[in-house]
């Protein structure tokens, strides 16, 4: 977790001389990106959020969208999938269950804008979290046989963290 001091030069070194490009043939390929997803097959349930664009200019937006799952009985999910409109200023999404109404509450409070804001979680510790997306992860996948269970009648609540800068 510590840097030498010798690396410590290199990078003072490569700063002072105007961070010079390394041999692009020794860079790794370009990832590309499936804008439909990475899981194959045909989801079973899809929870798209309301159009937002983010305002975050000079500071963070964790902004929070509640749709409501519309399921009559438990059901359990074996995979995940996050799949941000733009991938460019989204740092990170993070999906909930809400069974206590809480979320859709909070969502109420400022009619005709989509969602509402919260750092540090969703508003509730009842929420159940599901999963989450970080730029480069892989779609999470359950063992056979495993599964996480989302409550009949839950709220599903997906925040996203928009990083100062990412306005769009």
């Amino acid at each position: 977790r510590l840097l030498s001091l010798t690396d410590i030069k290199k990078i003072q070194d490569w700063v002072a001389g105007g961070t010079p490009q390394g041999d692009p043939n020794l860079a790794p390929p370009v990832p590309t990106f499936n804008p439909n997803g990475d899981l194959p097959g045909t989801p079973d349930m899809v929870t798209p959020i309301p159009h937002f664009t983010s305002t975050a200019t000079t500071g963070d937006v964790y902004q929070c969208f509640v749709v409501p799952s519309g399921l009559s009985a438990d059901k359990y999910i074996s995979a995940f999938e996050a799949i941000p409109g733009n991938r460019n200023i989204v740092h990170h999404v993070l999906v909930y269950a809400d069974t206590t109404g809480t979320c859709a509450g909070l969502d109420a409070v400022s009619p005709g804008v989509p969602g509402y804001v919260s750092f540090g979680g969703v508003g509730t510790d009842e929420a159940i979290m599901l999963g989450g997306w970080v730029p480069g992860t892989q779609p999470m996948k359950m063992p056979d046989s495993f599964g996480i269970r989302i409550p009949k009648n839950a709220d599903i609540v997906i925040q996203i963290h928009y990083p100062a800068g990412s306005v769009g």
